[in-house]
């Protein structure tokens, strides 16, 4: 029972366990660090998963510019455009002559065909007449600029105005830029920096293609159910070519043989064009698509 006792005492005498500051902020650390370590590591195939929806949504946008510039679209507030309308009317005494513009201000000469997403042809010669003061316009810095609902801005044309050859006050013979997209454009027309004029057109979608051909038709042009192509343009010499019209179930319902009638260069990049002509007719108005020389275009509304 002593003994006991003695051990008791003892035992009482030992120092009680405590920790310092240091070591319980050590321990701490510790702990998070590990806790740490394991939500890392919990993490790493969501992480892992993420990274590669990322890597595929951008090759996939890499691949299909027009979902890049929908996506882009997609997160630009949109801007109102406040300019009115372009009209179409005839030069006075001219009436040979259309143009596409405001009356007595700015137009451009216009020959029934209306601008197209990415295509350079149709602006490849711009014809603009000016109207107003011709002391205060001819020998004067004009430019033009460009702009959409999704204030994508380009510039179209710089230079110095000339006088008038058509009964306008002014005029510039120039060359627009492709425009990048379809929907509608305002063009503001500046005369030493002041506005001179704006109006708004409508770009159409780009033409149908394919890897190596172009449709020169555009089925928004032409009258429902009396859309024919007849103009094909490719960067390969080919003799003829055959063209498939499918319908939306994927069934051919026409074909074309298109031969070979020109050839020219693209002033652009030095490369060999080639002309196609021939006659595929749709047989209504429907979704369809084109097989070109085995290339397939996308669906289309006619």
């Amino acid at each position: 029972m002593n003994k006991t006792k003695h051990i008791e005492e003892k035992l009482r005498e030992l120092p009680k366990p405590s920790l310092t500051e240091v070591q319980k902020a050590r321990i701490l650390n510790q702990i998070q660090s590990r806790s740490s370590s394991r939500k890392r590591h919990y993490y790493r195939p969501l992480l892992a998963i993420f990274a590669a929806c990322t890597a595929f949504f951008l090759l996939v946008l890499s691949e299909f510019p027009e979902m890049k510039t929908a996506v882009q679209h997609l997160f630009q507030p949109e801007i109102k455009l406040t300019a009115p309308e372009a009209e179409v009317f005839t030069l006075e005494n001219r009436s040979e002559y259309q143009v596409l513009g405001l009356k007595n201000k700015v137009a451009l000469l216009f020959g029934g065909e209306y601008f197209v997403a990415e295509d350079k042809m149709r602006t490849a010669k711009m014809f603009i007449s000016y109207w107003g003061n011709p002391e205060s316009l001819v020998s004067k810095n004009y430019r033009v600029v460009a702009m959409n609902k999704h204030s994508e801005k380009m510039t179209l044309s710089t230079g110095t105005l000339s006088s008038g050859v058509y009964n306008e006050d002014a005029h510039a013979l120039t060359s627009f830029p492709s425009f990048p997209s379809e929907g509608k454009w305002q063009l503001s027309f500046f005369v030493e920096d002041r506005l001179h004029g704006e109006f708004t057109v409508d770009v159409l979608p780009p033409f149908l293609k394919t890897e190596h051909y172009t449709v020169l038709e555009h089925p928004n042009e032409l009258e429902a159910g009396l859309y024919t192509i007849s103009n094909i343009e490719t960067v390969l010499d080919k003799k003829s070519v055959q063209v498939d019209l499918l319908d939306r179930n994927g069934e051919i319902v026409s074909s074309s043989t298109f031969t070979q009638d020109g050839k020219f260069i693209n002033a652009e990049t030095g490369e060999n064009l080639y002309h196609l002509r021939g006659a595929l007719q749709l047989p209504g108005t429907g979704t369809w698509t084109l097989i070109i020389d085995g290339e397939k275009t996308k669906a289309f509304k006619n």
